[in-house]
């Protein structure tokens, strides 16, 4: 499978365990590495002490099965997430050229464990947090800064994708099953905003 997630003049492309990187003012139309699953720093990963830890999947090769990119466009430094067939969310930052946009450095500066397979990840509107759908239908956020791990919600159907409103007061998360819940972010706990059923 393959992924895109594009910001500024930036598109990003994942396929298998490399993310490739085509900037669209590029005349040449080429597309330059971005940054590997073998460059990982091992001594990221966070750890917390629970039985998530023990869940780190062991599998033959590893894969990128979701991408986003951060929201916030104020500075030169920006985010971007994967999660992987590992169980694993990796954040890398990078830095862009003022002048040109050309990307200058990349930093893998994060990853955190996560119970299930991760299916798709949103920025909430700061960039403090990333949500994350999985396999199981559970809905969790992490920290950017200290990879805690927190539920947010659950189902019993397989995220889909993940998104939030331009406002960042509701997070909207559909399933495999049709069915598409807009709640209250970040105390989803509260009964649920919105709910769609049926094809669209």
């Amino acid at each position: 499978m393959s992924f895109i997630a594009s910001f500024k003049s930036h598109v990003f492309i994942a396929s298998g365990d490399l993310i490739r990187n085509f900037q669209i003012q590029d005349q040449q139309n080429t597309t330059q590495p971005f940054w590997s699953l073998s460059q990982l720093a091992p001594e990221l990963i966070q750890k917390d002490g629970s039985d998530v830890e023990k869940s780190v999947k062991v599998v033959d090769k590893r894969v990128i099965l979701c991408m986003a990119h951060s929201n916030v466009t104020s500075s030169n430094r920006y985010f971007l997430t994967i999660g992987t067939n590992e169980k694993q969310i990796h954040v890398l930052e990078y830095f862009c050229d003022q002048n040109n946009g050309n990307i200058l450095k990349v930093e893998h500066i994060m990853t955190a464990i996560v119970p299930k397979a991760p299916t798709a990840l949103a920025f909430d509107k700061e960039d403090c947090y990333v949500s994350v759908g999985d396999r199981a239908g559970d809905v969790h956020r992490f920290s950017v800064i200290h990879g805690k791990i927190f539920e947010l919600a659950g189902a019993i159907s397989m995220i889909l994708d993940i998104a939030f409103t331009p406002d960042g007061k509701r997070i909207v998360v559909c399933d495999r099953d049709e069915k598409v819940r807009v709640m209250r972010y970040p105390q989803v706990r509260k009964p649920i905003s919105r709910f769609y059923i049926g094809r669209f």
